[in-house]
Order: C-alpha cells, then structure tokens, then sequence
C-alpha cells in the first residue's frame, strides 16, 4: 500500500539510498514513543514562548499595544522640550507643589508619555492645511493630562493677540465625561495659566448662566465642560444670540477620558459637538486605554489623519501596584462577602503603612448602585467611617463627599508605600503563588495566625463575634465606575474591588485610582463562585508585565 501512494520519483530515490542495505522499519511501540516525545517537545517549546498580553473572555477587548513605537529616550527634562520658558516654569512648579512627594526641580522630568505627546504634537499643531487629529494613550496615572495640556498652553500662548483681547469668543474646548472631572481639569488649570494671561473657565452643574455669559465677554481661552452643555445647554440660554458664532472661534478641542466619550452612550452627542466647531484644527483624542470598537470608529472618522501617540506600558496595569486576591469561598468566610470584606479593612487599618497620615483613605468599588446602599447601610450599622456615591447625587453632593479622598489627611513625606499588609496571606495555592512561612506575621503590633484551609491570616487575640474599633482610622467611598474614570485620588493607596469588575476597561481604571505617578497602591479583589478562573491569573500579570489585551 505503501508504495502504490507513493510517488515514483521518491520510490525511485528511496531505492537507491538503501540498495544493499538491510530495511529496518520501526515497530508499532517505537512509533508510538516518538509521536509522543515530539509532542512534548512542541507543548515545551509554547510554554517556553512568554506571551506579552493575557486574553481572557470579554476581557479580551483591548487592542494589543505590544507593537507601538518606542518612547523618545533622548529626551529626558523639559528644558529639552520645545515649549515657551513661561509655560516650562509653570509646569514644573505646579508638579513640585501638587506632588505628595517633595522633590526638588532637577528631579521634576517629564513622563515617557509627556515627552511623546509633547514632542508629536508640537511637530504638527501649526500646519494649518488640515484638520491635525492626535490620540495620547498611556497607562492610568502617567500624567496624560499634562501631556495635552501643555501643548494646548504652548499654543494658546503663542497665538495670543492684542486686538482680540475683549472679543467674546471661546478659543478651546476640553469635554469630559463628569462633573468631577471637569472641576478637577480645571483646576490643575487653573493653577497654571495664572502666570500666562489665559482666561480659564468651566461649565458645570454649579455655574449659572449669568456666570458663564460674563466669562465669555472677557474672551475664555480654555472651557472646560461636558459635551451636554455644548451640544444642547448653549443654545437654550436666551440671553445669547447665536451661540455658533461663540463656536466659530473654537481652533484646539480636547476629548479626556475617550474611551468613555467615544462609547456607545456618548458617542452620537460627542461628535455632534465636534461638529459645532467649523474652524477646528487641532483635535486631541486622550485615554487610558484604546478598546477596539474606540479604535474602529477613529479610523473610520480620521482615515490616514490620525497620530497616534502612545507607551509600551498601554494596557498594563502599575507595576508598583500590588495586587491581592481574595477568594470568599474559602474557609472562615464560606461565601460571606461582606466578612471579607471587613477582614480587608482591618487588615489596612492595622497594617502600619501611611504612618504620616492621620487617617488611611479606601475605595470600594461595585457594579451597580444598589450595592453601594447596600455596603453603606451594611457597614454604617457596623460603626465605619462610610460614604456612597451614585449618580443619583447632585453634583454639589458628589463633590462634598470625593473631597477628603483627593488628598491624604497628612502630606506624605516617604516613598513608595511599603508595610507588612503586603505580607498579608490573601494569596492561595490556587492563585500560583509558593505558600509563605508558617510563622506568625507582625501587623501593627498584632500577632497573626493562620487559619486552616484558608487564604488569609487573623489576629490572634481577634473576637469573630466582636468588630475591632478601626472607624477612627479609615474612611471608605464606596461607588461604582462613575469614580473609576481620571479621578485624581491623591489620598488614597488601597482600592477594593467588592465586585469583579464587568471589563478590561473597567478593570484598568478601578485599579488605576491607586498607584499613580510612581506612587505605591495596592488593590484587593474578592471573588467568589461566580468569578471565573482568569481573575486569579491577574497577579501574574502584573509580576510578568504582561498587558490586558
């Protein structure tokens, strides 16, 4: 049979190299042991090949970001920018004041994003013949916002004219998803331009019509606000004559948080705001991640127009984040979230971390609001320091209860957060990690022991039927991901993600709320049953610096 399937050229040659020689054909066993060595040999070789981003599920949504280009390693301080001398002064004071660490100038450098952004876009922004699109993606906490302010500044400066000075126009636009985040841009802005002759100026829920008319008679050069406002709120004002006008003057537009205005729930009223700007020229798209159906959607509306600026560490978590997970199936919790919960708070509370704080600062995130009245109701009856928060706030509610958790209670004067909690056996077999010492760990004073078949440790002398006294120690917000989108949490180094988050993107800005500009985070995620089996993978990911993708 072998032979009639044979070709006869390869029967003929075949022939040949073993006339004269005895044919030994292998037996059924021997065949059988090099199929299966050879299938080893290829299992080996697949296991030995690291892969650069983890796929999982509907976490599986990210564009891969392994391929983009380098960051520019020779620039590596501002001086080396191309930017005007007032704003580089600007920036770098405002850096070295609104940092929780103290740092001299000469330490006050540029990020890896910042200088790509900087550099790109500062190439392009005066070719006037087109339509200049730009789309800054970086990791969570790495200074994006900077990375287009600047730029926009530079030039906004730069094209400052005399004669224009008491003419009623809006010179640039900056969209954002919250009110939250409006506040937040604006004041960073306003900080800055102080010293430049720049009329800043945000619209939101708490300025008045009234307001906002007298601003925009003294000219704005930079409005911050929601696209809401733009699209549909200024052409209901009475008391403005046609508003285009105001919008013809429009030439540098800022769309933050893009992932999110460029999703299916904001997408129609971003673009339709866009549109109300006939004389754009410059147009920022910024974002801490790039999902695909965002990438899609860019290419489609910009074909060939589009930079796109980015860094190596895109969809990566912080490397500086450590990141604990915790499985609520185990013994003593047996499915008790809550419990676990309560375990983890006073696990931070006693850890000795933030000993120049007065009081430590703790995010609670879930996936819905009726779980945030849960978790406050829950935890208030239990004495905890507690706050929610959901959309059903007014705005003025939302800012008075993020406000002690933008900033820590006590300036920090360390390093990077270190402390025994990261010691903490939150970690089991399941999850990969080699099992830690059998001796007791030391946390804030307590002696902790381990309990059997379980994946955490206690105190020893801890009553289960009595709560220990922590509320004088640590406040907690609990919200959904209406937070989870460039909030600037200055005060907080622990997240706590009670419900696993529903994305990859959701899961890169919860974690993103901590460990930000180098800065120490740590994140605790519980699972129970309904989690899948990826979400324990997430620690390695962060150790192999691997990307969600």
């Amino acid at each position: 049979m072998l032979h009639q399937r044979t070709p006869r050229i390869i029967q003929f040659a075949r022939y040949i190299q073993t006339r004269g020689k005895k044919t030994v054909l292998p037996s059924a066993k021997e065949l059988k042991q090099s199929i299966s060595a050879k299938k080893i040999n290829k299992k080996k070789n697949i296991e030995n090949k690291e892969p650069s981003s983890f796929h999982y599920g509907k976490y599986g949504r990210l564009c891969d970001s392994s391929n983009k280009p380098k960051v520019l390693d020779k620039i590596t301080s501002f001086r080396e920018l191309k930017i005007l001398p007032e704003i580089r002064n600007s920036i770098i004071e405002m850096i070295q004041k609104d940092s929780i660490v103290d740092l001299p100038h000469s330490e006050i450098n540029p990020s890896p994003i910042q200088v790509e952004a900087i550099f790109q876009i500062m190439k392009k922004i005066d070719n006037l013949n087109q339509l200049n699109v730009f789309t800054i993606a970086a990791e969570t906490g790495s200074g994006k916002t900077m990375a287009y302010l600047i730029p926009l500044l530079n030039y906004l400066r730069a094209n400052m004219l005399e004669n224009e000075k008491n003419k009623s126009a809006i010179r640039s636009v900056i969209l954002l998803p919250t009110h939250e985040l409006v506040n937040q841009v604006y004041q960073t802005l306003t900080t800055l331009s102080s010293d430049l002759g720049l009329n800043v100026s945000k619209w939101d829920a708490t300025v008045s019509y009234n307001q906002l008319i007298e601003n925009i008679k003294t000219r704005i050069d930079i409005l911050v606000t929601i696209p809401s406002k733009i699209n549909d709120t200024l052409y209901s004002i009475q008391k403005i004559n046609r508003p285009e006008h105001l919008l013809n003057k429009v030439e540098f537009a800022v769309i933050d948080e893009a992932d999110t205005l460029m999703d299916k729930s904001f997408k129609e009223t971003t673009i339709k705001t866009l549109k109300k700007f006939p004389n754009l020229r410059n147009l920022i798209f910024c974002s801490a991640t790039i999902p695909t159906e965002f990438q899609k959607t860019l290419s489609s509306m910009f074909i060939g127009n589009n930079t796109i600026i980015t860094t190596p560490k895109l969809h990566k978590l912080p490397s500086k984040l450590k990141f604990h997970v915790v499985d609520a199936t185990l013994n003593p919790f047996k499915g008790n979230k809550i419990k676990v919960l309560q375990q983890i708070l006073y696990a931070i509370s006693k850890d000795g971390s933030e000993p120049n704080v007065t009081e430590k600062r703790c995010i609670v995130f879930v996936n819905d609001k009726d779980s945030v009245k849960y978790l406050v109701d829950t935890l208030s009856s239990l004495d905890y320091k507690i706050v929610g928060l959901t959309g059903q706030d007014t705005v003025e509610e939302r800012f008075k209860k993020i406000q002690p958790f933008l900033s820590p209670s006590v300036i920090v004067t360390g390093g990077i957060l270190e402390s025994s909690v990261d010691r903490l056996k939150v970690k089991s077999r399941e999850h990969g990690f080699k099992p830690e010492s059998e001796e007791a760990l030391k946390v804030g004073g307590n002696e902790l022991v381990k309990i059997p078949n379980s994946n955490i440790e206690i105190p020893k002398q801890l009553n289960a039927k009595k709560r220990p006294v922590i509320t004088d120690k640590i406040s907690i917000l609990v919200c959904t991901d209406l937070m989870a989108r460039g909030m600037n949490f200055k005060g907080v180094r622990n997240v706590i993600l009670y419900d696993v988050p529903n994305s990859a993107i959701d899961l890169v800005h919860r974690c993103g709320r901590t460990a930000r500009m180098r800065q120490g985070g740590r994140v605790f995620m519980i699972t129970d049953k309904s989690t899948k089996s990826w979400a324990k993978a997430i620690p390695k990911i962060i150790k192999k610096n691997m990307s969600i993708s």
